[in-house]
């Protein structure tokens, strides 16, 4: 199983960060001063609207609804009516914004974000969260995501200008190994979360498991790769090679790589904490099956 990308293209959900980065920031919070935590927060919710993320967190729900139900088909034969009410408690809009935000406040803080803000407030940066949400809401349809990928793929292969500002792109916010590493760590949670809820054989261990999950990585980033380009290429279509290139400019900076990285702390955690509990909604209802 794989969760789709966060995918503003500068920031798509990736590399898990080590528990010390993490446990390291929580410490500071702890002595800092309340005002300053809270003009923190408001900056870093500020940011989180400017780049466009409770409105992709919504779409990002539908694919999980959806995800969810194809699940339950292969997994349980059917997708029983109080199956899709656990879906629905699991992708809770308000629960799962609050969370983002939260460790998305965590993972900038002590970072001047005045920089990132500026961008995205800003005629260009708003008009690329807009273009990115337009797109990612339209390859819902799966006759769009079909064409996005055909095209991508004629792009590549004829070389064109801008496969390779894409391919750039890419590269400086590299975005294929995070969004493997984190399409990886959420198959690992669910995993994990099928086997606490009963749902695996007791002789497959967390050995066997990670075995399982490391097989899946060739397949996961050929995957990610051709949706990567499918994705930005359909975004991106309308904007012209100038604008594209403001993009990358803004990638490359140190305002630009810093809010990369604290995207892809927060949301593979928040990713893989939904993981986890839909694997063990799984499990349950395989354990129900049993009795």
């Amino acid at each position: 199983m794989s969760f789709r990308r966060l995918a503003l293209g500068l920031a798509l959900p990736a590399a898990l960060l080590s528990s010390a980065a993490l446990v390291g920031g929580a410490a500071l919070a702890q002595v800092t001063p309340p005002a300053a935590t809270e003009t923190a927060r408001a900056e870093a919710d500020r940011l989180f609207d400017a780049l466009g993320l409770p409105r992709m967190l919504g779409i990002m729900r539908e694919e999980g609804l959806d995800y969810g139900r194809d699940l339950a088909g292969q997994m349980l034969g059917s997708v029983p009516a109080d199956f899709v009410e656990g879906l629905e408690a699991i992708y809770d809009p308000a629960t799962i914004e609050e969370a983002g935000r939260a460790a998305m406040a965590q993972a900038l803080e002590g970072q001047d974000l005045s920089g990132m803000i500026a961008f995205f407030e800003s005629e260009t940066g708003t008009a690329f969260v807009d273009l990115e949400l337009q797109a990612r809401e339209a390859m819902l349809d799966p006759d769009v995501d079909a064409a996005a990928r055909e095209a991508a793929a004629a792009a590549v292969a004829s070389g064109t200008d801008r496969a390779a500002q894409l391919e750039r792109f890419i590269a400086i916010n590299d975005l294929v190994e995070t969004n493997v590493t984190s399409a990886m760590n959420s198959n690992l949670a669910f995993y994990r979360g099928l086997g606490a809820g009963g749902g695996l054989p007791g002789e497959l261990g967390e050995d066997q498991i990670l075995a399982d999950v490391w097989a899946q990585e060739p397949e996961i980033r050929r995957s990610t790769t051709e949706w990567l380009y499918a994705f930005l290429g359909l975004a991106y279509q309308p904007a012209t090679d100038q604008e594209v290139e403001a993009y990358i400019d803004f990638s490359g900076t140190e305002a630009g790589q810093v809010l990369n990285r604290a995207m892809f702390v927060a949301f593979d955690d928040v990713l893989s904490g939904v993981s986890s509990d839909l694997g063990r909604l799984v499990a349950a209802y395989l354990g129900s099956q049993e009795l």
